[in-house]
C-alpha cells in the first residue's frame, strides 16, 4: 500500500531529522539498498533560489546528509534551462550544489551534456517516444524526485511526476509540450521514481510554475509511490 508522510517543519526549513523521520516511517532500508546508486532530481528552474519555484538549498543538504547514511553514490542532476535561458551550472552554483559536492563527496551532473537515447512506449493506446540520458536509464538504482508543490499553467498542479520533465536533456523540450500528457507518463515509467521528497517549505499559487503567489507552508511531504503509469498504459 502506498504511503505519504507529511510533517510541519521549523522556520529554518527542512532539517535532516525531518527527512530521517519520514524515511524511517516509509521503511527506507527496503527502498534504498546499502551502497545503491541514487539519483536526485531537484527542481532548479531558475539560476538562483526562488521560494515556491525552486527546491531550497537547505532541503537538498538535509536529504544529502540522510542519504549518506546508506550510500556514498549520490548524484544530483538537472538539465539546462528551457530555450537556452541559462546553463544549469548557474543553478548548481546558485543553489549551493557545488558546495555540497565538495563537502559531502556527491556528484553533480548537467543532464544536457550526457549521452542520451530515445525510448519508445505505448501510453493510453498511443505510441510515444522520449529522449533521456543513458545514465538515468541504465546506471541508477534509485531515482528520487525532489519537486516543489506548485500550480502549473498547463497541468494545474506540479506534484511528484511533473518534475521528471526536466530530465529531458534538450533545452528545446518545451517544443514537445504538444505531447506532454503521454510523454510525462512514459518518462515516469522509464525512470521509475522510488521516492518523492516534496520541499513544501513554500508552495506556489497562481499561474505557475515560474510566477505566482509564494505561500510559506513549512511542510515536508514524502511519498513512496508515484507509479501511476501502469493504470494509464
Amino acid at each position: 500500500m502506498s504511503k505519504v508522510f507529511i510533517k510541519s517543519v521549523q522556520e529554518a526549513g527542512i532539517e535532516p531529522e525531518d527527512i530521517r523521520q519520514a524515511f524511517e516511517w516509509l521503511d527506507w532500508e527496503h527502498i534504498i539498498p546499502e551502497g545503491a546508486r541514487v539519483f536526485v532530481k531537484p527542481n532548479l528552474t531558475w539560476p538562483t533560489p526562488l521560494p515556491g519555484v525552486t527546491t531550497t538549498p537547505k532541503a537538498m543538504e538535509s536529504l544529502t546528509i540522510v542519504l549518506k547514511e546508506r550510500t556514498d553514490h549520490i548524484t544530483f542532476g538537472e538539465s539546462d534551462g528551457g530555450y537556452h535561458a541559462y546553463d544549469v551550472e548557474e543553478a548548481f552554483e546558485g543553489h549551493n550544489l557545488y558546495e555540497l559536492r565538495d563537502r559531502y563527496g556527491i556528484s553533480v551532473v548537467n543532464l544536457t551534456d550526457l549521452p542520451s537515447e530515445t525510448v519508445e512506449g505505448v501510453i493510453a493506446g498511443k505510441k510515444v517516444a522520449a529522449n533521456l540520458p543513458c545514465m538515468l536509464l541504465h546506471d541508477i538504482d534509485v531515482f528520487i524526485t525532489m519537486p516543489v508543490p506548485k500550480t502549473h499553467v498547463m497541468t494545474r498542479v506540479s506534484l511528484g511526476f511533473k518534475n521528471q520533465w526536466g530530465c529531458v536533456p534538450s533545452p528545446m523540450r518545451l517544443r514537445e509540450h504538444y505531447a506532454f500528457d503521454h510523454k510525462i507518463v512514459l518518462i515516469n515509467k522509464l525512470l521509475k521514481p522510488k521516492l518523492a521528497v516534496m520541499d513544501g517549505t513554500y508552495f506556489l499559487d497562481g499561474a505557475g510554475p515560474m510566477t505566482g503567489d509564494t505561500i510559506p507552508m513549512k511542510l515536508l511531504i514524502v511519498e513512496d509511490d508515484i507509479d501511476f503509469a501502469e493504470a494509464l498504459s
